[in-house]
């Protein structure tokens, strides 16, 4: 169920929209899943409505309010889109949230959460330390990349290095012609 939305994540480390546009994306189940695990938050009222293909320069079509609905208002002339009344609900707009994610991540692993986005490096964050016993603490990264990212595999694993100075865990899942999931628990000399 979460593998679509993972791609979309990679795809788009900004993932968000139309409460309306990600039910019918994803479906109301894991979009309501997502919404009440607290991965997907609201951010006000979404500025635009995605068409459902661009045909023109004035696409995606624009949210304006009109007596009290909200109306997805295509702004090419002729319109290459029907107009969308939503609601207030479903014009709101869902943000991944992603300090929310990875404290979800946190618990899931058992791990002590510090959510922390990672600078210079688009798509990896912090999600906390690993403590196998008292004073022994690896970091554990989120790493959601996607094609046209500048931050590939090989450099997150570089940075961890420099930053860690010693051993780190890594999970991501590559966006490409071969998926592939890799956890590596790797020290300064190893090659992951």
């Amino acid at each position: 169920m979460l593998t679509a939305w993972w791609i979309r994540l990679e795809a788009a480390h900004r993932f968000g929209g139309p409460r309306r546009y990600l039910h019918d994306l994803l479906g109301a189940e894991l979009a309501g899943f997502l919404e009440t695990a607290g991965v997907l938050r609201q951010s006000g009222i979404a500025p635009s409505y995605p068409c459902e293909e661009r045909r023109g320069e004035h696409c995606p079509r624009t949210v304006v309010e009109i007596d009290g609905a909200y109306h997805a208002v295509c702004g090419n002339r002729p319109a290459g889109c029907r107009d969308l009344v939503l609601t207030e609900h479903e014009a709101a707009l869902l943000c991944i949230d992603m300090p929310g994610l990875c404290r979800i991540l946190a618990s899931a692993l058992s791990i002590r959460a510090r959510p922390e986005s990672v600078r210079d490096l688009i798509g990896v964050h912090l999600v906390g330390f690993f403590m196998p016993e008292p004073g022994i603490r690896y970091p554990v990264y989120l790493v959601a990349r996607a094609r046209v990212l500048k931050a590939t595999p090989m450099r997150s694993v570089r940075w961890s290095l420099a930053r860690t100075g010693g051993p780190f865990l890594r999970s991501s899942r590559q966006v490409g012609s071969s998926p592939t999931t890799s956890n590596a628990r790797c020290g300064p000399t190893a090659r992951c």
